[in-house]
């Protein structure tokens, strides 16, 4: 019975070593696994890494949402919104979470002058728009400016939510 009790102090010992050394690797982890067992897809492309959660049986009864970080964020900012249950909204959603370059597993780019945010939006929209009719999207902070250029640009863009979109001023 010692062996038994030895090693399973152990195994929380070492979890708690680990949770102590590595804090933000271990929260990503354990919201990803919690997200992937609330049915959100974790997609890596060559584009974009992206949390995906399909709530649509239609795809024309369907609204999609387009969820855009703020700078030095992840996608994981949005966890407890597309992991909320399907019933809990008046319309059927389809989620994307995004990782915008340079975040988590979306690739860096090349040059910083490639940094900016109608080369990004332009990239967003191209590979995210043509997926659906009908999009919202939702960006907080640098994400909210990058929304604000993504719904300019773009027709299918019905709708935005912008948290404290940094860098829009009144003018803009």
């Amino acid at each position: 019975m010692k062996p038994l009790i030895t090693a399973i102090l152990l195994v929380f010992i070492s979890f708690g070593l680990v949770f102590y050394f590595f804090p933000i690797v271990s929260f990503q982890k354990i919201e990803m696994l919690r997200m992937t067992l609330s049915g959100v897809s974790n997609v890596k492309t060559k584009d974009f890494h992206y949390f995906e959660k399909n709530n649509c049986s239609d795809p024309k009864q369907c609204q999609c949402v387009l969820l855009l970080h703020g700078l030095g964020d992840f996608a994981l900012t949005w966890r407890k919104l597309i992991t909320t249950d399907s019933k809990d909204f008046k319309k059927n959603l389809h989620f994307y979470a995004v990782n915008l370059p340079g975040a988590l597993d979306t690739p860096k780019y090349k040059t910083s002058t490639e940094y900016n945010v109608q080369a990004i939006a332009k990239h967003l929209g191209e590979f995210f728009i043509p997926k659906c009719d009908s999009w919202i999207v939702v960006g907080n902070s640098y994400g909210g400016w990058l929304s604000v250029i993504l719904a300019k640009n773009f027709k299918q863009i019905s709708g935005g939510l912008l948290l404290g979109p940094a860098g829009i001023n009144r003018d803009y």
